[in-house]
């Protein structure tokens, strides 16, 4: 049974998304550990139209606009509100998140470790793991990338389900964005 199945059993959407990478699966998993978000021109412009619509809303309780994310310096495996929840080094690692991700300015649980994600249970809140696969096959590593949220509450799930409806495709385009940036460092390309 995978990392993230374990984690995160029951979800209302998820998406799913792999690529094949000319490496072994450490190199995979240390390209995976050096990978950046802000390195991507693509998920810098898509998160900052995410970070405008949510102005109002942030102006008018006066907090920060970049909600504690920095997305230059840390790779993606440390990359706050993000914790690790699960990590088998070369094989697996499952990240999580939680929040309100339908508002404008979406509240986020600060979260101290993978066990917090584990234990925590509002039903009003989104829980959101996604894992790194690696699989070998002769030369050849398949990186897949998994996306699970759960939203227990069937008020707060069928405003996260609307929300999807609107941003499940980029979702998508930056996973595959990802993918393809890691498949360069992991090999060694442009």
């Amino acid at each position: 049974m995978s990392l993230i199945q374990q984690t995160l059993p029951h979800y209302d959407v998820h998406e799913i998304h792999s690529i094949e990478i000319h490496a072994t699966p450490e190199r995979v998993y240390e390209a995976l550990k050096q990978y950046r978000m802000g390195s991507s021109p693509l998920f810098r412009f898509l998160f900052s139209l995410r970070k405008l619509g949510g102005l109002p809303s942030l102006l008018l309780r006066r907090q920060p606009l970049t909600r504690n994310w920095n997305l230059e310096e840390p790779s993606i495996l440390n990359l706050k509100p993000f914790v690790v929840v699960a990590e088998v080094p070369n094989e697996e690692v499952v990240l999580g998140l939680i929040g309100k991700f339908w508002q404008p300015a979406p509240p986020q649980v600060n979260l101290k470790d993978g066990a917090g994600f584990l234990r925590f249970d509002d039903p009003h809140y989104a829980k959101a793991a996604m894992n790194f696969l690696l699989e070998s096959h002769d030369s050849i590593t398949t990186l897949t990338t998994e996306t699970r949220v759960h939203v227990p509450d069937p008020t707060s799930r069928l405003l996260f389900r609307f929300y999807w409806t609107l941003i499940g495709f980029f979702s998508g385009w930056i996973r595959g964005d990802m993918l393809r940036r890691i498949k360069r460092m992991a090999e060694g390309t442009r």
